[in-house]
C-alpha cells in the first residue's frame, strides 16, 4: 500500500511539474502566472499553506502576490519587511531556509473574522532568474517538522523551473502598462481606458463615468 502511494504522489509531482513547464511558454500576467503555479503546489503540498513573495520596484520588501491554502486570507496580502524579514533575508543570500515557522517573518493581512491556524514549519525558497533576484515561494504547515529533504529539493527544482515564467510575467505587466498609460502624467490611453472598462463592466461592482469636454486644454 504505501509503495502504491509513493508511486501516486511521483505521479501528481512528475504532472505538476510538466505543467509548471507549460506556464513557462505562455505569456501571461504575474498574478496569472502566480495563479497557475499555486494550483500546481496545492497539488504536490495538500494541506500546507503557500505564497509567493515578490521584491517590491524599490527593492525593500516582499509583497505576497498570491497565496493557497491554510490562513490564506491573512498571507495573501502579506508583507516580509526588509531585512529583519527571514524571507527577505532569504532571498538576498539565495539560500533555502527549511525549519520552524518564524512569528516574525511576515506582516500579515487584517482577515475579518477568519481564525489563524498556527503554523509550525516553514520551507522557503528564493526565486532567482538570469541572475535577477525576484522573490521566494513561501510554504508553511501545521505540524512539525513536516517537511521531509525531498521536499526541500522538490520545492527548489520548482523555484528554478519557476524563475522564468514569473520574470516573463513581470515583464509583461510592465510592457502592458507602459501601453495603457500616458508616460507624462500616468493618465490612462484610449486603449487603456477601454481594457479598464471591460474589467469593470464584468464586476458586479456598479461604478460611474464622468465625461468632460475641454477646449484648448494641454
Amino acid at each position: 500500500a504505501n509503495g502504491a502511494a509513493d508511486i501516486s504522489k511521483a505521479s501528481i509531482e512528475l504532472w505538476a511539474l510538466y505543467e509548471v513547464a507549460q506556464t513557462l511558454s505562455t505569456s501571461l500576467g504575474i498574478r496569472d502566472t502566480v495563479e497557475i503555479l499555486l494550483k500546481k503546489l496545492s497539488a504536490i503540498f495538500p494541506g500546507t499553506s503557500c505564497s509567493f513573495m515578490l521584491l517590491d520596484p524599490a527593492g525593500e520588501s516582499l509583497q505576497a502576490v498570491g497565496a493557497t491554502g491554510v490562513n490564506i486570507g491573512f498571507i495573501s496580502g502579506a508583507t516580509a519587511p526588509g531585512p529583519r524579514s527571514l524571507s527577505f533575508r532569504t532571498l538576498q543570500e539565495e539560500e533555502t531556509y527549511f525549519g520552524p515557522f518564524d512569528r516574525e517573518d511576515l506582516i500579515l493581512s487584517a482577515c475579518g473574522d477568519q481564525q489563524w491556524s498556527d503554523l509550525n514549519s516553514a520551507v522557503i525558497v528564493p526565486i532567482v532568474s538570469e541572475g535577477e533576484r525576484l522573490g521566494t515561494i513561501n510554504l508553511y504547515h501545521s505540524e512539525r517538522d513536516a517537511f521531509t529533504e525531498h521536499d526541500r529539493l522538490l520545492l527548489e527544482h520548482i523555484a528554478e523551473r519557476s524563475g522564468a515564467a514569473i520574470r516573463s510575467g513581470l515583464l509583461f505587466d510592465r510592457s502592458r502598462s507602459d501601453v495603457q498609460t500616458d508616460p507624462l502624467t500616468g493618465a490612462l490611453t484610449v486603449r487603456g481606458l477601454i481594457e479598464d472598462l471591460k474589467e469593470r463592466c464584468s464586476s458586479p461592482s456598479p461604478f460611474s463615468i464622468i465625461c468632460l469636454d475641454l477646449d484648448a486644454f494641454k
